[in-house]
């Protein structure tokens, strides 16, 4: 680019919100002076899939790249309460970004923000839109959070066999005719829920570890005669996963077993993609499958009942908008990634609190309770106790 050139960017607005792309956001912003940013997110204003930014850009002058202009252009989901208002119109996402707030087009409404670019404390860090409102409201979440998740325990995605068809069943009896002795329950993405998992049948697994003085090992398989039998019917194609072999493992192991000593463990597990936050615990035991992540209290300082209230913070409405104000990264259909990066900064009231001892019994409450209106209600109630525990309001409704 010539000195004096100006350079306009078309690209997935991924590289915003990954943890991946942090050295590209600290190049961007340390070698160009960055002119204005604009996400247009699920809007489809190309027919590629990808949901775009477009960014305009020069080479630095030694600028500092403060106060860079960044707008947002989102389909909006209006409340039913609000539908009959009627909102500024506009021919296409591009005419949209003169307004500010919600807007109506042929195509259904959107949703426009503007602020600056802003980032924790590195340019590397997730870049996201800063406007007065919003950094307001999440500064009186942090002065109300008293920890995050990661500090409770550490987010760990499920198993991965790389042998699926092999090592997961949904009947095992009627398709091989036996059951092997080292079947264990799976949880899927299939059973998922919000507080408990659905009704849906659990799958098994064939898990091929155990623990012997405190070292995780694969079971020695000529213990288990109807699994040495099963597993070697299948032996060509598992021995086919030659990065198995040349891992010095055996040629019957599942890829990525997890420690097996913590399936037994009470625990949070949760859906990737999903438009609502879909998170449940399971205290049955169960071996979490790759499709889904899971955690545990591995914090012993902290308290034994403390799972409830993060399940109870994970599911409520205001930690859809902790994520939508924060991480600013949803996919088409106002579905959001609930991934390692974006749950483990989700906040914690103090659990000493008699709020959030509250929380605590609606919470497992909750998970008890089978009937699904008497569900809704006790969700109702969590809603109102952590909208009010961190002190703040659900700002789309308000900007809407």
């Amino acid at each position: 680019m010539k000195p004096t050139g100006v350079a306009g960017v078309i690209v997935s607005n991924r590289f915003l919100t990954t943890k991946g792309a942090g050295s590209l956001r600290q190049i961007l912003h340390n070698q160009y002076a960055i002119k204005a940013i604009w996400d247009f997110g699920d809007t489809k204003v190309f027919d590629a899939a990808v949901l775009p930014a477009v960014m305009v850009l020069s080479l630095s002058n030694n600028e500092r790249n403060r106060n860079v202009p960044f707008s947002s252009v989102y389909m909006a989901e209006v409340e039913t309460e609000t539908k009959t208002k009627e909102y500024p119109y506009v021919e296409d996402q591009i005419e949209a970004l003169n307004h500010d707030g919600v807007v109506s087009s042929s195509k259904g409404n959107y949703r426009v923000k503007k602020g600056l670019l802003t980032y924790n404390s590195s340019p590397g860090d997730l870049w996201r839109l800063q406007d007065s409102e919003s950094e307001a409201w999440l500064n009186k979440v942090a002065n109300n959070t008293w920890c995050s998740f990661k500090e409770v325990g550490r987010i760990r995605v499920g198993v991965k066999t790389t042998a699926d068809n092999v090592f997961i069943r949904q009947k095992w009896k009627s398709e091989i005719g036996f059951e092997p002795e080292l079947l264990l329950p799976l949880t899927t993405h299939h059973v998922a829920g919000r507080f408990r998992c659905n009704n849906k049948a659990k799958k098994s697994i064939l898990y091929t570890h155990t623990v012997v003085d405190g070292k995780r090992i694969p079971h020695n398989i000529d213990d288990y005669p109807l699994s040495k039998k099963y597993l070697e019917s299948n032996e060509e194609q598992l021995r086919g996963r030659d990065y198995i072999i040349k891992a010095n493992r055996k040629w019957y192991e599942i890829w990525v077993p997890q420690s097996p000593l913590l399936w037994k463990e009470s625990k949070i597990i949760f859906r990737d993609i999903t438009e609502r936050p879909t998170f449940w615990m399971d205290k049955d035991g169960t071996v979490v499958n790759g499709d889904c992540y899971w955690m545990l209290r591995d914090n012993s300082n902290m308290p034994e009942n403390i799972l409830w209230l993060l399940l109870a913070v994970s599911n409520s409405h205001f930690i859809e908008d902790f994520y939508d104000i924060k991480f600013q990264n949803k996919l088409y259909s106002n579905r959001r990634r609930f991934i390692t990066q974006y749950v483990e900064q989700f906040p914690v009231p103090d659990p000493t609190r008699k709020e959030s001892k509250k929380i605590m019994c609606l919470a497992e409450q909750c998970y008890k309770e089978s009937d699904i209106k008497k569900r809704s209600h006790i969700e109702d109630e969590i809603d109102h106790i952590i909208w009010s525990i961190f002190q703040v309001s659900n700002l789309s409704l308000i900007r809407g």
